[in-house]
């Protein structure tokens, strides 16, 4: 199957997606023009999906609540835990509802089951966090206000941190992080009008989220969601000042990490990416001409792999940026 998948990328001539990649950052070297202030007086609610978060939920949820924000709710799904994460996020000030259901984890099906505790009660905007991210009052509030103004999914800014003298791999995995969800995704968004889903820091109108297609164990729920959503004719906006952070693997389990992570990008993109680019050029639609086209362009280690002439299936060699 992995060989299978790199044949299809290695098919894809390396100038070809060099040339999208680079027109993607040509694009995305300037800032986007974002109003300088945009708020709301919705109802929204913070959905963190947990599992076995016990070391960090406290924290997060103490840190959330710092912001003050009368409005602001916290939902936190403990999904599947063997440790204390639900009590511990119940000490901390946030209502927590427990899944149990070991034949289907997944983050998808965590958030579908927050959604469906919402349903009884839905807010105007729900922003999805995970456990181990950290951002700041003003991004929230420029996530629920850009929701709520557009009626559409935005995304925020993710990057991952890591000390100045951390080891090599998770450095260049960091700047591999800050080119995709930085640098590209604003050019994506000038080009084409939308920007995948990172999985984290985004948020969504009720009427949006509460039909999504969630329920999914895939580890790339995020960008088989911006699929889905783009198939509605849904684009997701770039919110380019609200940032959200989480602090890098450790250096051995970088690689896993990426690994994990590529491979379920290379799996999406070799199914949908051509077909995608396909519909758009016969619907004459640009947001997925140029979803299409990111898709055609694979990780930044394998795109220089391909671009080199080697292909390396053994899992020991595989690239992980």
């Amino acid at each position: 199957m992995m060989l299978k998948l790199l044949t299809l990328f290695a098919a894809i001539s390396p100038a070809l997606a060099l040339s999208i990649y680079s027109l993607e950052v040509l694009a995305g070297l300037r800032r986007l023009r974002e109003a300088s202030r945009i708020t709301s007086d919705c109802r929204a609610v913070i959905l963190i999906p947990a599992h076995d978060e016990a070391v960090t939920i406290g924290e997060a949820v103490r840190h959330l609540f710092s912001f003050g924000e009368a409005n602001l709710e916290l939902l936190v799904v403990a999904d599947n835990c063997g440790d204390a994460t639900a009590e511990v996020a119940r000490e901390a000030g946030a209502h927590v509802v427990e899944r149990t259901d070991p034949s289907r984890r997944g983050k998808g099906f965590a958030l579908a089951f927050g959604r469906d505790y919402l349903a009884t009660n839905p807010p105007d905007v729900v922003v999805i966090l995970d456990a181990d991210c950290r951002t700041d009052a003003r991004s929230i509030e420029r996530l629920i206000a850009s929701a709520s103004k557009s009626q559409a999914p935005v995304q925020a800014t993710n990057l991952l941190i890591a000390p100045p003298n951390s080891d090599p791999i998770v450095q260049i995995s960091n700047f591999a992080m800050l080119m995709k969800n930085s640098i590209r995704a604003r050019g994506l968004y000038r080009l084409g009008g939308g920007i995948p889903l990172f999985g984290t820091g985004m948020a969504f109108p009720w009427a949006i989220f509460g039909n999504a297609p969630l329920a999914s164990a895939s580890i790339v729920e995020d960008l088989r969601l911006t699929l889905d959503l783009s198939n509605q004719d849904i684009l997701v906006h770039f919110v380019e000042s609200a940032l959200v952070t989480s602090a890098s693997a450790a250096a051995q389990d970088t690689p896993a990490q990426r690994r994990r992570w590529e491979l379920g990008f290379v799996r999406i993109a070799a199914c949908h990416a051509l077909p995608l680019l396909a519909q758009g050029i016969s619907g004459l639609s640009r947001h997925r001409i140029f979803l299409g086209m990111h898709l055609c362009v694979p990780p930044l280690a394998m795109l220089l792999l391909i671009g080199g002439g080697r292909i390396d299936t053994d899992d020991n060699d595989w690239p992980v940026a």
